[in-house]
């Protein structure tokens, strides 16, 4: 499902650090990463950065993963969704930008505008930088991103892209997987047991469906504000990774923090495997 990965990388620690954490998203055989660098009119890859990136491509040249770098000249993000699409990418990989002043995890414009653009799957990771011995370190937190994934579901059809997603996963080692719904405290009263028991009733059929394999799979019902339950129970689960299915019409055209998508995007502090459902209602 994730055959071909684009890995856009600026050089920064974080960007190359993708590399290593994308690895795991490859199943045997014919996979490929590309690693692609946007450059601005006149710029060009010096020595240092060539070298950096060809041990990266000869790291994993004994896991049976193909690599390959890249160059474009442009806009970022148009560059980005454009290689995506020529390449036929199933999946694009980018790194958050760590920690600023607010202690919040900064995801800059870039990763935004291919998130609210993208018609594959996102993954975004989050490095906390911190300063070792004078210097910044861009600190990765993907070690392992298959112990557990938290899927948020809404039961509109961006469900099936999701589960379509978690069951690759599944299939490829997920050791336990948390499907959770939220029941929104601004349309049901928390005394609204219909809700409730058709809630859960909804998230074990689903349960039912998935071909678990060694996978612990356990639903879970919350009450409240959907953005707030999200992040707490990646928290409460201590989650390696969150799967969120996102609609086209909300990331499209609401560019506001508003939206619930957004929002979890730019405060979660784990890895985001962000799923488009434009199209599917």
């Amino acid at each position: 499902m994730f055959a071909r990965i684009l890995i856009p990388v600026d050089f920064s620690d974080q960007s190359l650090q993708m590399f290593q954490c994308v690895a795991q998203f490859c199943g045997k055989g014919n996979e490929e990463m590309i690693l692609l660098n946007v450059m601005a009119k006149g710029d060009e890859v010096t020595d240092d950065q060539e070298r950096k990136v060809q041990e990266l491509i000869d790291s994993i040249t004994n896991i049976d993963i193909k690599a390959r770098f890249s160059t474009e000249i442009g806009s970022p993000v148009e560059s980005i969704l454009d290689v995506a699409k020529k390449e036929s990418i199933t999946m694009i990989a980018m790194a958050s930008s760590g920690k600023g002043m607010a202690r919040e995890f900064i995801v800059g414009s870039t990763c935004l505008g291919v998130i609210r653009n993208s018609l594959i799957p996102v993954f975004l990771d989050k490095f906390e930088v911190t300063e070792e011995e004078g210097e910044l370190v861009a600190v990765r937190r993907c070690a392992n991103l298959f112990r557990t994934a938290i899927v948020p579901l809404d039961f509109s059809s961006c469900n099936k892209p999701v589960l379509e997603q978690l069951q690759y996963l599944i299939d490829n080692g997920l050791e336990k997987a948390v499907l959770f719904h939220t029941i929104d405290s601004s349309k049901y009263r928390v005394s609204d047991d219909t809700r409730f028991q058709w809630v859960k009733e909804e998230l074990n059929k689903i349960k039912g469906e998935l071909e678990a394999r060694t996978c612990d799979i356990s639903t879970h019902v919350h009450f409240g504000s959907l953005v707030y339950n999200i992040l707490e129970v990646s928290r409460e689960f201590n989650a390696s990774l969150i799967m969120m299915g996102t609609h086209g019409k909300s990331l499209l055209h609401e560019m506001t923090l508003g939206s619930v998508s957004e929002e979890v995007i730019r405060k979660a502090t784990v890895s985001l495997l962000i799923i488009p459902c434009i199209g599917r209602g």
